[in-house]
């Protein structure tokens, strides 16, 4: 159940007991857990965004660069999208453990992108062009990224059958962290590098002419 969700509820309570007739010195009062569920909410939803926005000035000040922080979190929409999708088609609600496990899924996507990322400027450092710095950055990364993915994986399954399927607390934030991670991995090895690519090119278009050229065209 989302923010809207509980106030769209919250309205309609309202309506039904305005409409009706209490009998005079009776009354009505929402529950406070109402309310508190409300706040919570929207607190967390907060620290997702506050947390996107620290890694993103982060990677900032470490690479020296505004665009390098964009390619690094141009995945987390992809892994957070994949388990909401597959939540809406069983027909659970968006849980405040849904949002919890948003948040623990998107460090551990930038952290898979960032493998790549690496590995594709210290192959361009040593002078290959993009698309080999491309496939050397895949393959060089394949193993660590399938290795720490895939212990998450298999360490979240665990927790998942406990649970009993996609159900409560511990059940629905495994089953976000499995298909999360999952999707985080392939988008960093078949997304990401697109991306990548399509920077390099973009950045040689806009490259000015260097000054030997100039003369050549005098």
């Amino acid at each position: 159940m989302t923010v809207q969700d509980l106030e769209l509820l919250t309205q309609r309570i309202r309506a039904v007991v305005e409409r009706a007739h209490l009998p005079i010195g009776y009354g009505f009062v929402l529950d406070q857990d109402l309310r508190e569920t409300q706040k919570r909410f929207r607190f967390v939803w907060l620290l997702f965004l506050v947390a996107i926005f620290l890694v993103y000035v982060v990677i900032a000040v470490q690479t020296e660069s505004f665009q390098a922080p964009l390619l690094i979190l141009s995945i987390v929409p992809l892994s957070v999208g994949v388990p909401a999708v597959l939540l809406a088609v069983f027909g659970t609600a968006l849980e405040l453990s849904v949002i919890i496990g948003c948040i623990i899924l998107s460090g551990m996507a930038v952290n898979n992108s960032i493998l790549i990322y690496d590995g594709y400027q210290a192959a361009r450092a040593g002078e290959k062009e993009a698309d080999q710095g491309i496939l050397k950055a895949m393959f060089g990364r394949l193993k660590p990224l399938v290795l720490t993915s895939g212990t998450t994986v298999i360490g979240s399954v665990p927790l998942l059958i406990a649970a009993g399927g996609v159900t409560g607390f511990s059940g629905t934030l495994a089953f976000v962290i499995i298909f999360g991670v999952t999707a985080a991995v392939l988008a960093s090895l078949l997304f990401l590098p697109v991306l990548l690519q399509l920077s390099t090119l973009s950045r040689r278009r806009l490259r000015l002419p260097s000054d030997s050229s100039l003369r050549r065209s005098r």
